[in-house]
C-alpha cells in the first residue's frame, strides 16, 4: 500500500519563501520582518489545504496518509524563529532600547 506524507510540501514552500525573503533583505537592504509576520497564517492555511487534498486523494486512490511529524515540527520552529528575528531586530536592536538601559 502506497503512502503520502503530509507536511513535506508545506515545509518546502515555507523554507523557500523565507529563504528568498531573507536573501532579498540581505542583498537589497530591505526590511521584510513585518511582512513575514503579516503572512504567517498562510503557513497554517497551506498546511490545512495539503491535509485536505491528501486525505481526499487517499480516499479515492486507497492510499495511506502519514503525517510527517519532523516537517510539522520544523514548520513550528521556523515560525518561532521568524517571530524571534522580528522581535530581536525591532526591540533589542532599536535605539530606544539602548536609551532605556542607559
Amino acid at each position: 500500500m502506497q503512502s503520502r506524507r503530509v507536511g513535506t510540501l508545506t515545509l518546502g514552500i515555507v523554507l523557500i519563501s523565507i529563504g528568498v525573503i531573507f536573501f532579498l533583505s540581505t542583498f537589497f537592504n530591505l526590511s521584510f520582518e513585518k511582512e513575514i509576520l503579516k503572512f504567517w497564517p498562510l503557513i497554517l492555511i497551506s498546511l490545512g489545504i495539503e491535509i485536505l487534498v491528501l486525505n481526499s486523494l487517499a480516499v479515492r486512490q486507497k492510499l495511506y496518509v502519514k503525517y510527517d511529524l519532523i516537517s510539522l515540527f520544523l514548520i513550528v520552529v521556523v515560525l518561532f524563529l521568524s517571530f524571534g528575528t522580528y522581535a530581536f531586530s525591532n526591540f533589542v536592536l532599536s535605539k530606544s532600547f539602548y536609551h532605556q538601559i542607559m
